[in-house]
Formats: structure tokens, sequence, C-alpha cells
């Protein structure tokens, strides 16, 4: 594997912008040309909200506002460096403000104690939620909190 990829050309993170409106285009569900996110997309109804290329931001107000860059392994894990930053492999669009709701909690099943967070409903409008981590797996039990 190592022959393989060590010579990579690292395209840096702003590089994903241009990547998103390709490689994650709703072709699938609604085949509606809109962004599919992790978490809004509703594969048997409607969505809560969607996505368009150009609904991409850095700064939101609330939840459908716009979409961002979710790095699956949060980037304090990497200490944000290059290149995992920009990794395509581990980076969706997902609604901006859900993003940050997640912040860096590690996936999990949440159970009843969820986290309050102002300007956000928890469970979100999608369905997603912060709170007491329930899972008894080995790399769970070292985590309060979960998303």
């Amino acid at each position: 594997m190592y022959n393989i990829i060590k010579d990579h050309n690292d395209q840096g993170y702003n590089a994903i912008d241009d990547f998103f409106p390709i490689a994650d285009i709703d072709n699938y569900y609604e085949d509606d040309n809109t962004i599919l996110d992790i978490y809004s997309e509703n594969p048997n109804g409607t969505d809560p909200y969607n996505f368009f290329a150009s609904d991409e931001c850095g700064n939101y107000n609330g939840e459908g506002d716009c979409f961002n860059k979710e790095h699956v392994i949060p980037q304090s894990v990497f200490s944000s460096n290059t290149p995992m930053r920009g990794d395509a492999h581990h980076l969706l669009p997902t609604d901006g403000r859900v993003n940050g709701f997640r912040g860096s909690y590690p996936y999990g099943i949440v159970g009843s104690n969820l986290i309050s967070q102002s300007g956000i409903s928890n469970p979100t409008q999608n369905g997603s939620k912060a709170g007491n981590n329930i899972n008894t797996g080995i790399l769970c039990r070292f985590f309060r909190n979960c998303f």
C-alpha cells in the first residue's frame, strides 16, 4: 500500500470544495442535483432540508443554512495536520450547524441524557443527537458523550 500512495499529490483542504459537487451529488434518492448530507439525507422520505453546491459556507446561523466539511475523524485527533485535514476519504458534506454540534464527539449510541447546546434542538431536525454514550465497545468506553 505504501508504494501505491507514497508519491501522492496533496491537493489541500480547499480542493475539497470542487470535489463535493462531483462526488457527493444525489444521484440515488431524489436524483435532484442536491448535495448528499450524511446527516440529513432521508432515503425513504422527505429530507428536512437540501443543499446545492452553491450553499457551501463557513458561517451559519442555524440548522439548514448551509453545508461545510465534516471530518469523520475529528481534526483534533491529528492536530489538523496535512494531508489528513484535506483527505477526501474522510471528509463529507454536512449541515454546518449540525457539524458544529457534533464537534469532536465520536460516533456512538446516544442514551437519554442529551446535551444542551444553544441554537440547536437535540435531536436535530435531521434526527442527529448528542449525549451520554451507551456503547459498550472497547473504544467507546473512553468517551462520556457521543454523537
